[in-house]
């Protein structure tokens, strides 16, 4: 009996006993748990960006664009020279057998050859001085031969100098045929012909030829020009005459208009050295 109710009391204790808890977690623990709960969030939300991150920027492992390159093949090279000799002038009737192309030392086929010769543009200068009265007529042929043996693309202009002055009878032209100026020129007065060569040195001046000249058919020297002998030369292209006399003393200066680089290289050489 004693038995039964001591039984009956242990069992009605454990029933009526609370459920022991775990215990608190201590500072370190929740500090630890509230860092891992934010690296956590973090990271989810970094898991749910990184998508779009990756769409706005450009791809940083793919390969750099090479530049696009044109490649033409040619089996033909054009080359283009000019022969002068050792006194600067040109070398004429030159054929395929006196040119030789090298590439790295390897003689290359020429596989055509042709020559190019530049306009040329001409002042013809006639006189028709009194003293030229008897020669007209060579005159008028001399000038109606150059003039028919000018090439295609050549110009040329005519003047004429007597009576003390100087005048064009042609324009710079490429038609063939002499005006009627040329045929009505009558020989009258005195010679002009530094004056001549100054109005056609500087017409020849103004013209865009490279090659240019002028041709004089006269039978005398000069007896009645306003320019000198030095003034001709230079205006045709030279002052080293002049420049010459500065260099030697008898000029203390010489000034000229219209003056170019190639007109006073020999002169201002000659200046510097004295």
């Amino acid at each position: 009996m004693v038995i039964l109710v001591n039984l009956l009391l242990l069992i009605i204790s454990l029933l009526c006993r609370p459920a022991e808890l775990p215990p608190p977690p201590s500072s370190q623990q929740q500090s630890s748990q509230q860092a891992s709960s934010q690296q956590a969030t973090s990271g989810g939300q970094a898991g749910k960006a990184n998508p779009a991150a990756k769409k706005n920027q450009p791809a940083t492992d793919q390969e750099p664009r090479q530049e696009e390159t044109l490649a033409i093949e040619t089996n033909l090279v054009v080359v283009n020279v000019t022969i002068r000799d050792q006194k600067h002038q040109f070398v004429p009737n030159l054929t395929l057998r006196n040119f030789r192309i090298l590439e790295e030392a390897v003689e290359q086929k020429i596989l055509s050859f042709d020559y190019e010769e530049n306009p040329f543009a001409g002042a013809i200068l006639l006189d028709a001085s009194g003293s030229m009265e008897s020669r007209l007529s060579l005159v008028r042929a001399a000038c109606a031969i150059f003039v028919d043996r000018l090439r295609e693309g050549d110009s040329y202009s005519i003047f004429s100098f007597g009576d003390a002055r100087v005048k064009m009878l042609q324009d710079f032209t490429e038609i063939r045929d002499i005006p009627d100026a040329v045929w009505d020129l009558r020989a009258k007065g005195t010679t002009t012909l530094y004056d001549a060569i100054v109005t056609a040195a500087e017409a020849l001046g103004r013209r865009a030829e490279r090659r240019r000249a002028i041709l004089v058919v006269s039978d005398g020297a000069d007896n009645q020009s306003r320019a000198s002998l030095d003034e001709a030369i230079r205006r045709s292209g030279s002052s080293a005459i002049n420049l010459a006399y500065v260099a030697c003393g008898r000029f203390d200066a010489f000034w000229a208009r219209s003056i170019r680089s190639w007109d006073v290289a020999a002169g201002l050489l000659l200046v510097r050295e004295a």
